[in-house]
């Protein structure tokens, strides 16, 4: 037995006992329950007792009386319990004073109960919570063994585990990453603590104790679940058990997720740090340093960053569904596409490791491709997708993912609807949008009037091609193919531009002129 005397207070019929005196000692553990039937009781009593009594050998000597608490709290018995209605009709003044100096627990037991019910049903309360207990686990064991592991992903999964882990705990892979973190320790803090200590032994320091559970298949060992506690919390046999369970259920979740995808739990981890380090849990050294294998070479490669918005909430099977798009779609099989949930919505990181190849890649060439992504999921009306500029490196990837979210802010502030937003062009428009509707339309007239009222299908024309040129960097035969016309074409219509605007593209003050009037005519159209 190890109860409390506040939860004993909490059981029937001990329950219609009243505390009287030592309230502040309301916390302390009862080891075991007996009868004090003898005047020399505290010579046999044992630390953590309670003591139940009829008042029989105190109530002819108060003197005595106090005497014997005194002798009971000297060998740190749970406290005294006596029985009112046959010797006592109530507890004398002068104990009640002595047990509150003391700081030694009386408690008043009703006449109606024998001691009897009293014992039995402390003893049998915390074989009921445990029975109880078990119950409950064994019920989310099921749960966890049949959990689908194509449905949801690492952090879902290990929160099911948490549900019956009622300790603090951790699982670490062999690399040394915290794949789930559920203690009061940092993540540099927790390694250093799993560094120090040997490896698959349970271990007992002068404050805590670790059990260390090694995950492992066959000849395949995936890494540890590693529980932390008190020093002076007793481990049942049958939580014990429960522990090993859940380390075999674990170690077969690894199995069967690399069988099913080998790189899907290291992209799992990749995508867990970087979640990490955007809420601000991790330190991009801390980040760089738990990057293993291909994921390393990530941090030399181009990046841009895509927030995928739901406009409702739906389930996350949708957010998959646009993943297997982003896999299967022809354009983006040349990167290295790394997804993360983020704040409710999804994050994709879009690398480019063809850098030297696609130095002059257009943030724009993105939109179609994203577009169809959307149209393939079905989902082109419920989401938004957000693209930042392009990154050179890992540490920048939350400022691109705070211009996301500037840039939904700007988009929600103007009402552009789209289902693909590109930062750096409405940061051209939120720059520009305070300057008074009328002097932008003189500057854009002014500056295209030579075919602004050329006629509707050629004013279409050559704006979008020079669109497409200045979107493109300058390149023809992007522009082309975009455009799906011969690049001579675009040459043509290109050349057809210059004459009748007088200007040449190759000239830096030219170029921005054309480009704000662009933007300019971008927000006519808002």
């Amino acid at each position: 037995m190890n109860i409390k005397i506040s939860e004993a207070l909490k059981i029937y019929p001990f329950s219609e006992s009243t505390l009287v005196a030592g309230k502040h000692a309301i916390e302390r553990s009862i080891t075991a329950v007996n009868i004090m039937d003898a005047p020399d009781i505290y010579n046999w009593v044992k630390e953590g007792e309670l003591l139940l009594t009829t008042a029989f050998i105190l109530k002819d000597d108060k003197h005595n009386a106090v005497e014997m608490i005194k002798a009971l709290a000297k060998k740190r018995c749970a406290g005294l319990a006596i029985k009112l209605g046959r010797y006592w009709k109530e507890i004398p003044e002068e104990i009640i004073e002595e047990a509150d100096k003391l700081h030694f627990p009386i408690i008043e037991l009703p006449y109606s109960h024998t001691f009897s019910d009293q014992i039995q049903a402390l003893y049998d309360a915390p074989h009921i919570e445990k029975e109880n207990w078990l119950k409950n686990k064994l019920s989310i064991q099921k749960e966890l063994i049949t959990f689908s592991y194509d449905q949801k992903n690492l952090d879902a999964y290990f929160a099911k585990v948490a549900k019956f882990i009622h300790y603090p705990f951790a699982l670490i892979t062999n690399q040394a990453e915290v794949l789930y973190n559920k203690t009061d320790k940092d993540e540099t803090e927790l390694i250093q603590h799993w560094y120090g200590i040997e490896k698959g032994k349970n271990v007992f320091t002068a404050t805590d104790q670790y059990i260390q559970i090694i995950l492992r298949q066959k000849e395949e060992k995936y890494g540890y679940l590693f529980i932390m506690m008190d020093k002076n919390v007793g481990i049942t046999k049958e939580e014990e058990e429960m522990f090993l369970q859940i380390g075999e259920i674990l170690s077969n979740f690894f199995a069967n997720a690399k069988l099913v995808n080998p790189t899907k739990l290291f992209d799992q981890a990749f995508s867990l740090l970087i979640g990490r380090y955007l809420k601000g849990d991790i330190t991009m050294n801390y980040l760089s340093n738990q990057l293993k294998g291909d994921n390393k070479r990530l941090s030399q490669y181009p990046y841009w960053v895509i927030m995928t918005l739901k406009e409702q909430k739906n389930s996350e099977n949708q957010f998959l569904s646009l993943q297997q798009e982003f896999d299967m779609h022809p354009f983006f099989k040349k990167f290295i596409i790394k997804h993360v949930k983020y704040a409710g919505n999804m994050l994709t990181v879009l690398f480019d490791p063809h850098k030297e190849d696609t130095l002059h890649l257009s943030t724009t060439k993105l939109v179609t491709p994203l577009k169809e992504v959307l149209q393939a999921a079905k989902e082109k009306n419920s989401y938004t997708m957000v693209v930042s500029q392009k990154k050179s490196s890992l540490e920048r990837i939350d400022e691109g993912k705070k211009e996301c979210v500037e840039a939904i802010q700007i988009a929600e502030d103007m009402s552009f609807e789209t289902p693909v937003i590109m930062y750096e062009n409405l940061e051209f428009i939120s720059l520009f949008r305070h300057i008074p509707l009328h002097l932008l339309e003189n500057y854009y007239k002014n500056t295209l009037e030579s075919f602004v009222n050329q006629g509707s299908t050629y004013e279409k024309d050559m704006l979008d091609t020079l669109q497409m040129y200045v979107d493109c960097d300058g390149n023809v035969k992007e522009a082309a193919d975009q455009l799906f016309v011969h690049r001579n074409t675009v040459a043509y219509r290109l050349d057809k531009i210059c004459k009748l605007l007088k200007i040449d593209l190759k000239n830096t003050n030219d170029l921005l002129r054309i480009k704000i009037a662009l933007i300019f005519h971008q927000m006519r159209t808002i």
